[in-house]
């Protein structure tokens, strides 16, 4: 189901984002998850949703409420090693 992910690839660089406000820790958008594991964004959405530790970031477009993800590359990498 999900392919293999070197744990240099999340800790390089690619695909993560580093917050300095946030300890310096690095955090991933669905998206970004999603290109690294070879899965849909939204398999990514429902694996992390309901997490505490995910940043959720909320807006209202249209009157539907749209919601983006910001998962921590340490749940991220732990999550994975239990798949």
């Amino acid at each position: 189901m999900i392919s293999q992910l070197n744990a240099e690839s999340a800790l390089n660089g690619r695909g993560y984002l580093e917050t300095p406000t946030l300890a310096g820790n690095g955090y991933f958008t669905a998206d970004q998850l999603a290109d690294l594991w070879k899965v849909s964004p939204r398999m990514i959405e429902r694996i992390f949703m309901h997490y505490p530790e995910v940043i959720k970031v909320g807006t209202i477009y249209r009157g539907e409420q749209r919601i983006s993800l910001r998962i921590p590359e340490g749940l991220a990498k732990l999550v994975y090693q239990q798949a």
